[in-house]
């Protein structure tokens, strides 16, 4: 494992040499059980938002996790490249990152950043 500043992991992000996420990232993520309310909005999910089973378990699990936050100022992001998932996610009022999206909207600026 290397140690590195934030500059030099910025660098190396949009050189592609490290993972969209950091450890710190992972260790603020937090896990939502398969419970039984997990499992009905699951089904609410999947019969309201067309969406198969591990697309409505994963949006299920987020909206769980939504519900929770919804007295507090935190704020749950949702993580989704599939753009099926993503509009039922952006439909459910919830804030989506597409990690693929970032890449290339980083990979364009490195370019442009060349040409000019």
């Amino acid at each position: 494992m290397c140690t590195s500043t934030p500059r030099t992991m910025k660098t190396a992000h949009r050189l592609k040499s490290v993972p969209l996420f950091s450890q710190e990232d992972w260790e603020s993520f937090i896990q939502v059980h398969f419970t039984a309310e997990v499992v009905n909005m699951a089904k609410a999910v999947a019969t309201g938002l067309a969406l198969r089973g591990a697309d409505a378990v994963h949006l299920a699990s987020a909206l769980v996790l939504q519900n929770r936050f919804a007295e507090g100022e935190d704020q749950s992001i949702f993580v989704a490249s599939d753009r099926e998932l993503k509009q039922a996610a952006q439909s459910s009022n919830l804030v989506v990152i597409d990690p693929a999206e970032q890449q290339e909207q980083s990979s364009s600026s490195i370019k442009e950043g060349e040409r000019g």
